[in-house]
This record gives structure tokens, sequence and C-alpha cells, in this order.
């Protein structure tokens, strides 16, 4: 029974451990992407565009994925913290985060199947 049990400590162990790395792997990409998007934003100038109104509309986008990239960051700092410290609220906003991310893939997928003919 001892053995079982260590086995099964140092099972929850590792996998506690990936379960970091891999939440550490989705905080750079939102960093890289958060900081790109800023970037983007500053030296993109609308007055530069061929059409002033795509300016303003890329510009919105922009705005747009940092928000979203921004509350990733949060949620996945949040699941982090709750990893380390075993406290399972801070995962309920990761949870929200990325059943919303799913339900909108969903979505996006049904619309696009309903609204293109196959071509096969």
């Amino acid at each position: 029974m001892a053995v079982w049990s260590m086995n099964n400590t140092q099972d929850v162990a590792k996998t506690t451990r990936k379960t970091q790395i891999f939440l550490r792997i989705f905080i750079g990409f939102d960093l890289f992407f958060i900081i790109s998007a800023a970037l983007n934003l500053i030296w993109l100038s609308p007055s530069e565009a061929r059409y002033v109104y795509f300016g303003h509309v890329e510009r919105s986008f922009i705005l747009l994925i940092i928000g979203i990239f921004s509350t990733s960051s949060v949620c996945n700092s949040l699941s982090v913290i709750g990893v380390s410290t075993w406290k399972r609220g801070c995962l309920i906003p990761w949870l929200l985060f990325f059943l919303a991310v799913k339900i909108f893939l969903v979505i996006g997928l049904i619309n696009n199947v309903l609204n293109n003919s196959v071509n096969l």
C-alpha cells in the first residue's frame, strides 16, 4: 500500500509540473501576441492606409486582439497560481475563458458550414 501511495504522489507531482510548464508556454504566447499587437498599433496610422475606413477597422481589430490576449494572460496567470497553491478557485476563470473560446469556434464552424457550399 505504501508503494502505491508513493507512486501516486510522484504522478501528481509530475502532472502538476507539466501543467505549470504548459500554462507558462500559454503565457509566453499571450505576451508575444500582446507585444506584437501593441507595436503594430503604435506604428499603424490610419492616414497611411489606402482607405481611412479600413485603417480604423484594423485599429479596432488590433485593440480587440490586445483585449482577448490580455484576458487570456490573466486567466493563465491565475491558473499557474491555482495549480501551484492548490487553490481550485483560481482555475475557474481559465475554464470559463477557454469554454467561451470553444463555443466561439463551434459557432464559427457552424456558420461556415451553413453559409458556404461544399465543393467535393
